[in-house]
This record gives structure tokens, sequence and C-alpha cells, in this order.
């Protein structure tokens, strides 16, 4: 009897160990010992369950605050939207369009051609969207018609663009060709 004493105190401590530590592998998950060993798997322990809520919390804030932080760079390096315009240089506005849906987007002020056409594609949100017009310290415009047909125009003032588009779009063989949209960036 007191040698079957201390293997069962032993088991039931293994046991018991085993069941207040979750954070064991069972011996089956580890292809190097199968059924014959418990593997403890290292987590640290910061404080109670509320403390580690909170840290872990704190954690996806700063994350969350930095995706927007590089977002905002991003924005600040495409160009601005104020629709004050730079200026000389580079005030590169664009008009992206979507055949399928009809929907369309536009950028305006930026400093950089591919900065406006990636904002109006953005700005569109389908992914057909195609770029109809991008100027540069001047005017665009969409045209589009009651049979799909579609045209961007450009111009040195607003109405200047919007008679370019809807010229273009009625050459494309479009009927009823109408001006959706006119934009300017100086």
């Amino acid at each position: 009897m007191r040698s079957v004493m201390p293997i069962a105190v032993g088991v039931i401590g293994v046991a018991l160990g085993i069941a207040l530590q979750p954070s064991l592998l069972r011996a089956d998950d580890v292809p190097d010992c199968p059924g014959r060993c418990v593997l403890p798997v290292q987590y640290p322990y910061n404080g109670t369950p509320e403390q580690q809520y909170e840290e872990r919390q704190r954690e996806y804030r700063e994350q969350q605050s930095e995706e927007q932080h590089q977002k905002a760079l991003r924005d600040i390096q495409e160009g601005s939207q104020s629709g004050r315009g730079s200026g000389g240089s580079g005030a590169y506005g664009a008009i992206a369009y979507s055949p399928d849906s009809g929907d369309y987007g536009y950028s305006f002020s930026y400093s950089s051609r591919a900065g406006a056409e990636r904002r109006a594609k953005r700005e569109c949100g389908k992914t057909d969207c195609t770029i109809a017009a991008w100027f540069r310290n001047s005017c665009g415009a969409l045209a589009t018609g009651d049979d799909g047909t579609w045209a961007g125009g450009r111009g040195d003032s607003e109405s200047a663009a919007r008679r370019d588009a809807q010229s273009d779009c009625v050459k494309e063989g479009g009927k009823n060709c109408e001006v959706v949209h006119a934009q300017c960036s100086r």
C-alpha cells in the first residue's frame, strides 16, 4: 500500500498541474513525442486577465493609429484635396469612369499626374474604372450618352472642357451625350 500511495499522489499532482495550466501542449500535438511527453508552451504572463486585455487593446489602438498616420503621409505625398491648387508647376487632376456601373471619381490639386489618377480611380471605387481625362492647371470633364458611350475632355476653362467632352462623346457615336462631371485644378 505504501508504494502505491506516492505514485497516486504524483499522478494526481500531475493531473492537477495540467488542469491548472491550460498553456500545455498535449504530446499528440508534437511529432517527436507521441503519447509520452507534456510540453509547456511559453506565454508571457503580464498580470491579470483584465490587464492583459487592456494591453492588447492598447496595442490594437497603437496599430490603428500607425496605419492612419501612414495613410495621412500617403495622402500628403499624393497631394492635397483642399481645392486651393498648388499653383504654377503642378496642379494635376483626373476623372475616372466605370462603364459597367456609371460611377465616377475625380481628384484635383495633386502634385503629380499619377497621384491624381490613383485618387480618381479610388474615388470611382470599381475595378473597371478608367481614366477619362487628366488635366494640369486646367479643367476636365466627363460626358456619357444614353447608349453607354462616354468620353472625357479637357480645356482651359470648365465650359471648354465640357464642350470637348460632349463633342468627343458625340464623335464616338453617343446618343444624347450629357456632361456628368466637370472639374478644374489650378
